[in-house]
């Protein structure tokens, strides 16, 4: 289960599909400027998601009738986490980064701000009691609803406690997230999940030359959804031409490139990093899971 945008990837690998979420109503969310902004991204998501929740319990909770049935999710698929409490399913959680985690030991930096060394740990404790409040604000409401109709009881601190007690799979190594004395004790760590598409077929067509045809390359790729990065390309350019240097382009909403790209800039949709980094002299990027751990695994950042 998955948005509706990963309906092909399963049929490629034979897997049963359901949507979680349609390609409409995903890219309503992405579209929206608000939810790439700091602050605002909660209040608009919450918003979002929250319209969601009863439709997906109801679907997670039809499949999931099976006693064999076990739940690995995103823990931000609270509807899978009430399906799984009120069934009685053991549940894994999978995360991608470990700012995901709350730590007072090892704070994550959180909207653009990063926590001096010294904030005392009572202050810090202090700030994840904020953000339960602000979690069971915005939240709340409509998860005890739910969790109320299924018979549960209510809950609170929901951003505190929303992994699982029973397994949290992190997807990175240790040495890129230390584990904590203030973690929960059932995180395992499983390392980058290392994962370029169903069927390696290189690079598309022209990129290899273009890589081949010159200096090594400068990568620029700001997300798969991200709509709303044209200063951001708008600097790339004037950054290659400063530099010297040529440049790609990665994404599949074009509205957001110049109208005409200069000749050392070259555009694609999409390329599978694994095969393209290793041709490049760097990536610039919005630090996803996927794309940093494929850089640092090509040596080029």
């Amino acid at each position: 289960m998955a948005p509706e945008d990963f309906a092909s990837l399963a049929a490629d690998h034979d897997l049963a599909f359901r949507a979680v979420v349609s390609v409409k109503e995903n890219h309503e969310l992405l579209a929206n400027p608000d939810f790439w902004h700091p602050f605002k991204a909660a209040r608009v998501a919450a918003r979002w998601g929250m319209r969601l929740l009863e439709r997906q319990y109801q679907l997670i909770s039809e499949l999931a009738d099976g006693e064999q049935t076990v739940f690995v999710t995103n823990p931000g698929l609270v509807a899978a986490t009430i399906a799984a409490e009120t069934l009685r399913r053991p549940i894994a959680n999978l995360i991608l980064q470990p700012w995901m985690i709350p730590s007072s030991i090892a704070p994550p930096v959180m909207f653009g701000y990063e926590f001096p060394r010294a904030t005392p740990r009572w202050a810090l404790d202090l700030f994840w009691r904020m953000l339960d409040a602000i979690g069971d604000l915005l939240v709340g409401r409509d998860i005890n609803r739910i969790r109320l109709s299924a018979g549960l009881p209510r809950v609170r601190g929901i951003l505190t406690h929303w992994l699982s007690p029973e397994l949290i799979i992190g997807m990175f190594p240790e040495w890129y997230g230390l584990p904590q004395a203030d973690w929960p004790g059932q995180i395992r760590l499983a390392g980058f999940p290392m994962f370029d598409g169903t069927v390696r077929e290189g690079l598309p067509a022209g990129l290899q030359e273009f890589c081949s045809g010159g200096t090594p390359p400068i990568v620029f790729t700001f997300g798969t959804g991200m709509m709303h990065a044209t200063k951001m390309f708008n600097a790339a350019v004037e950054a290659c031409r400063i530099l010297n240097r040529r440049g790609i382009f990665l994404t599949k909403y074009t509205h957001q490139l110049p109208v005409a790209l200069p000749p050392f800039i070259r555009h694609w949709d999409f390329a599978p990093f694994q095969e393209l980094f290793p041709h490049c002299a760097a990536v610039v990027h919005h630090g996803g899971a996927g794309t940093t751990a494929a850089g640092m695994r090509a040596h080029v950042g």
